[in-house]
């Protein structure tokens, strides 16, 4: 077209606008372009999107010839336009006008009509020549929808400081910058999704390198926020717990990240709060997307947490909520779009199966550790099966092999000391018989103890009496060995309540065991005192003492310690596991101090008569 053409054109184009209003006019656009109720314009934009898009203006105010032009993309969450690139405008115009509604100003009204506006004298115009762009010093502008897709998805604005229509010359160049803005949105869309894919894809290998819990809820939490927000808290459901439990959160800082997660562990969110996203997620299972916490509510903890944007999605396996995966934005010049949302929530679903794996992988670790602890109680009772079919074997043979011998000797009457020497061989056999029934009687015993059959003749006693019957009873053969037993009984004790039998087994065992590894010439002390509601019974002696591995194992069955006299001695290790049983089904306890060669001091507790007690 030649100069003298386009000018003619360009007075038809006048004419034309001036025949539908003097000041103003409206061109038409094909009817079948549709608002684009979800724009695929991703909003956040990246440094290359940025550049295109105001490579593009700047190409097109070159070739126009004007001043300033704007670029608008529809929000698919808001359905509001947002200034996406900007040339020739002053920083408060374009901080006053970063967001319409549709329907609101030019643009507004450009996209929700899906016509172009064309003001050629901004000064004239009857609402125009008070706004913003006549104070900044234009005098004509044009509006145009953008499509993609055969839908709107913006507008372009231009600016001129001198009035002018626009001809149709010049609007060819639109297209143009429609075009290549389709090619940026398609191409800046291929590139999210396909940073997306890349990014789930990493977070789904980086899940599976690890079966640690706490390690997957950190990787969770510090993912979160390399795409999303700005910090990200998992919140953990637990069974019987009302409130979630947050596990883990991230933040660049590590001091606020400490900050962050006391706050929300001195301030948990109960399950099903309605003021809370996170709780309303951890029931309901749906996923909650706030762009403006301070407008919309429904998030705890916004002022100290610095939370302007928020997304809570829940973390679901096989239809069960294990918890929510919290993310939010602390700068109030970003908000959470849809595109995020479905982020989080890819984010989650594969945090799920991390999470799920881990529980499956230590359910499984514990169920191995505890077979193993199982096997080896199997292994450690069959040594003490083997041990004690040894011991029971050997403490059973050697009195019935000395009774054998010496019934043997009786009938053969090969016994030829005369009546005295016959009496000593029959107390002989008795003593070897006591010393087989007293086995027997504590298989007996430990065998009802571990049934729970052991039942308690209960009755009010003097425990001092009992106490000088198991010392006059054992003091012939302490003496004997030349040791001394010592009395130090309370005046005015207290009856005991309990069963005289067995509190004189308890006796007899600590007391003959202080006998047994005491040496010639050692001694040994009964003392008792009054203890509130209580009297407290001890057995002191200067024996060979115990190791403190010794002690620890001492009231266990079948155990023996190292020592060459108890060797000496002989026994089964069963007398002071009945002994502790048997003070404990009292109700009382029994303890024991002791050193090697210090001697042991064993105290055992019993409970007073009620009416008695002081």
């Amino acid at each position: 077209m030649m100069p003298g053409e386009r000018t003619e054109q360009r007075r038809a184009d006048e004419v034309s606008l001036h025949r539908e209003s003097p000041r103003d006019a409206v061109v038409g656009i094909p009817q079948e372009l549709q608002v684009l109720p979800r724009s695929p314009a991703v909003l956040r934009l990246s440094p290359e999107l940025s550049a295109t898009l105001n490579s593009a203006l700047d190409k097109l105010l070159e070739v126009i010839g004007v001043e300033g032009g704007v670029v608008r993309l529809l929000e698919e969450d808001t359905a509001e336009l947002v200034l996406v690139a900007q040339r020739g405008l002053p920083s408060q115009t374009v901080q006053e006008a970063r967001r319409l509604k549709l329907g609101e100003g030019a643009p507004g009204l450009v996209l929700q009509q899906g016509t172009p506006i064309v003001v050629e004298h901004l000064s004239q115009h009857p609402t125009l020549a008070q706004g913003r762009l006549r104070q900044d010093g234009y005098e004509s502008l044009i509006i145009v929808p953008l499509q993609l897709h055969n839908q709107l998805v913006g507008t372009l604005s231009l600016f001129a400081k001198s009035a002018r229509g626009f001809d149709a010359y010049e609007r060819s160049f639109f297209h143009q910058v429609g075009v290549t803005i389709e090619n940026a949105l398609l191409y800046e869309e291929a590139a999210r999704r396909e940073r997306d894919a890349a990014f789930l894809d990493r977070a789904t290998q980086l899940f599976n390198s690890t079966l640690e819990l706490d390690v997957v809820f950190q990787q969770v939490a510090r993912m979160a926020t390399e795409v999303l927000g700005d910090s990200c808290t998992i919140h953990l459901i637990e069974e019987g717990n009302e409130y979630v439990r947050p596990v883990a959160t991230y933040h660049p800082d590590p001091s606020a990240r400490e900050g962050r997660l006391q706050i929300l562990r001195d301030n948990p969110t109960r399950i099903g709060d309605p003021a809370s996203v996170v709780g309303l997620a951890a029931v309901d299972g749906r996923p909650y997307l706030i762009r403006d916490t301070r407008r919309e509510g429904r998030v705890r903890h916004v002022d100290p947490l610095n939370i302007y944007s928020f997304i809570a999605v829940p973390i679901i396996v096989k239809e069960k909520i294990l918890g929510v995966l919290a993310t939010s934005i602390i700068h109030p010049d970003r908000q959470f779009t849809q595109a995020d949302l479905r982020l989080a929530m890819a984010l989650a679903d594969r945090a799920a199966l991390a999470i799920e794996n881990s529980r499956l992988y230590a359910q499984e670790r514990r169920l191995r550790q505890e077979l193993e602890a199982l096997n080896r109680q199997v292994q450690e009772a069959n040594r003490l099966k083997t041990e004690f079919v040894t011991v029971v074997t050997h403490e059973l043979r050697a009195p019935l092999t000395s009774i054998a011998g010496y019934v043997e000797l009786l009938l053969e009457g090969q016994y030829s000391e005369g009546e005295e020497g016959q009496q000593e061989c029959l107390r002989i056999i008795k003593r070897n018989a006591d010393r087989q029934l007293d086995l027997i009687n504590d298989l007996l015993d430990i065998a009802r103890l571990e049934a729970g059959k052991m039942e308690l003749q209960r009755r009010p006693f003097d425990l001092g009496g009992v106490i000088q019957e198991v010392a006059g009873e054992l003091r012939p053969q302490i003496e004997a060995k030349g040791q001394r037993l010592t009395l130090d009984l309370a005046t005015a004790l207290p009856a005991v309540v309990g069963d005289p039998e067995r509190v004189t087994q308890i006796l007899t065992n600590l007391v003959s065991n202080a006998h047994k590894y005491t040496p010639p010439g050692g001694s040994m002390t009964i003392t008792t005192r009054a203890a509130h509601a209580r009297v407290r019974v001890t057995v002191q002696d200067t024996g060979i003492g115990l190791t403190p591995k010794e002690r620890r194992q001492l009231f266990t069955k079948f155990f023996r310690a190292q020592h060459p006299m108890v060797r000496e001695v002989g026994g089964t290790g069963l007398g002071l596991a009945i002994t502790r049983a048997l003070v404990e089904l009292h109700g009382g306890e029994i303890t024991v101090t002791s050193a090697p060669g210090q001697g042991s001091t064993f105290s055992f507790t019993l409970p007073a008569t009620p009416d008695l007690r002081r």
